[in-house]
């Protein structure tokens, strides 16, 4: 079994600049390179890791392979029908995107009318694909509810593994709290536990997205995102009323009398409302920034 760097770090916990510094400061032998998400990357032989690193990816109770093909081997044929339809598509179409993914798609659709497909499928499937592997491909419908139920210590697991910033993906998280419950349990396998979409969903009905966007992506993103703001009538505004300005460092080198060279910095200042330049001048301290909207 072989794993990434960004792997590595989802099972971890960590950023994957933490674990990239670990790989140099320890010297890591890399087993090769493969393709991740349509880009080469670095794979390293889980055997090979140290012994904390090695028992992440012992805990989900076989190989992420070992596991795809449980699922799917165990999944009924009109489950694996849809899987099957889109697995080919992804395989053809690897590398493509934007223009020359659609007018493949195009093609594709002409010469198998069976198994057409679509633009947004396509693209959403690879999504899917990326974050919950086969398990999202395959089709969940007719699945009765008592098969489907995710436990609250499961949840609990999964919680605590998924809200952590770095935004870990869904589909390690999930591997993580299958290989728990397997623990608890040892009868559970893959097959007969609830999917990666299952989890999330439970999840999103007891916190609100934008509390799972802010424990996974951190304040500053969140703010981006989520941060509340308050809009302003400008319509009822006066000139003269609020006045803006701003500094920015000029990018011309100076000689000074006394034979330094500086980079000088210049304030402007702007009526708000009317948009009218008010003065501008060079900026050392808060009295020359105050004289620029005279000058």
């Amino acid at each position: 079994m072989v794993a990434t760097l960004r792997q590595i770090a989802e099972r971890k916990r960590v950023s994957y600049r933490a674990i990239k510094k670990r790989r140099d400061r320890e010297v890591w032998t890399p087993a090769g390179k493969a393709r991740v998400n349509h880009k080469e990357a670095e794979v390293f032989h889980v055997a090979a890791l140290p012994e904390d690193l090695r028992d992440l990816f012992d805990s989900s109770g076989g190989s992420d392979l070992e596991i795809e093909v449980e699922l799917y081997t165990r999944a009924p044929a009109w489950a694996r029908a849809k899987a099957d339809k889109y697995l080919r598509v992804l395989r053809a179409s690897t590398g493509l995107r934007g223009v020359a993914l659609r007018q493949f798609i195009s093609t594709w659709s002409a010469a198998h009318p069976e198994i057409s497909t679509s633009y947004p499928r396509v693209i959403a499937a690879r999504r899917i694909y990326r974050e919950e592997g086969i398990s999202g491909l395959l089709s969940h419908h007719g699945k009765s509810a008592g098969q489907s139920i995710v436990r609250d210590e499961w949840l609990a697991y999964f919680k605590a593994a998924y809200l952590t910033e770095g935004a870990p993906s869904l589909r390690s998280c999930w591997l993580r709290t299958l290989g728990y419950a397997k623990g608890l349990d040892s009868s559970i396998t893959a097959a007969s536990f609830p999917s990666p979409r299952t989890f999330l969903r439970r999840l999103e009905r007891d916190i609100p997205k934008n509390a799972i966007y802010l424990a996974r992506n951190g304040r500053e993103a969140w703010n981006r995102k989520y941060g509340t703001y308050i809009d302003r009538d400008y319509a009822k505004l006066k000139p003269g009323e609020c006045l803006v300005s701003d500094h920015a460092q000029v990018d011309v080198a100076v000689l000074l009398p006394s034979g330094k060279v500086c980079f000088p910095w210049v304030t402007a200042w702007r009526d708000f409302k009317s948009g009218k330049w008010l003065g501008r001048g060079g900026a050392g301290n808060s009295d020359s920034v105050l004289r620029c909207i005279t000058s």
